[in-house]
C-alpha cells in the first residue's frame, strides 16, 4: 500500500494511479522530498516545509503548491485547468502534465530557498516584508516609486 492509497482509500484505481504518478515524479525530480502531511493533506516536504500537496475530491483531484504566486506565475500553463488561490484542479480525463508539475516544483523550491520564513524551535519566525513584493516586480516598484514619490513607507 502506498502513502496516498492509505490516505485516500476511496480513490478509484485510475485516480490513485494519476496521483501516485505525480507523487513519484516529484520524488524523482526532488529526491530530498519527504512524505508527510501539510494542512491535513498528503504532501511532500523539503526540510520540514511543504513542497507540494495532493488532494482528492468527489469531482476532481488537486495539487497544492502552497503559494498563490506560483499559480499566478504559471497562469498560461494552467489555462485549461481550474485554479484557485493556491490550488490546481484536474480530472482523470484532463490530467496535469508532468512538465507543469516540474515547473511548480522549480518555483516552489526557489520560493523556499528565498527564506521568507524560517522554522525555529520556538515556532516560525516570519521575516516582515511589504506585501507589495508579492504582486509587483522590483522594476515595477521602482517605476511606481519614481512616478509617485513617498508611495512606499521606507522612502
Amino acid at each position: 500500500m502506498s502513502y496516498l492509497s492509505e490516505y485516500y482509500p476511496m480513490a478509484t484505481s485510475k485516480e490513485l494511479h494519476q496521483l501516485e504518478q505525480l507523487w513519484s515524479h516529484v520524488q524523482s525530480v526532488e529526491p530530498g522530498a519527504v512524505e508527510g502531511l501539510s494542512y491535513g493533506l498528503p504532501a511532500l516536504k523539503l526540510e520540514s516545509r511543504p513542497l507540494i500537496g495532493f488532494g482528492l475530491h468527489s469531482d476532481f483531484m488537486s495539487v497544492y503548491p502552497y503559494s498563490p504566486k506560483i499559480i499566478s506565475a504559471l497562469h498560461q500553463e494552467l489555462e485549461e485547468f481550474e485554479t484557485a488561490r493556491g490550488t490546481v484542479r484536474f480530472t482523470s480525463g484532463n490530467p496535469l502534465p508532468l512538465s507543469v508539475v516540474e515547473l511548480i516544483i522549480d518555483f516552489r523550491k526557489a520560493e523556499l530557498a528565498n527564506n521568507s520564513y524560517k522554522k525555529k524551535k520556538s515556532g516560525i519566525e516570519i521575516e516582515l516584508r511589504d506585501p507589495i513584493y508579492d504582486v509587483m516586480s522590483e522594476k515595477e516598484i521602482d517605476e511606481a516609486s519614481d512616478r509617485f514619490p513617498g508611495l512606499l513607507k521606507d522612502e
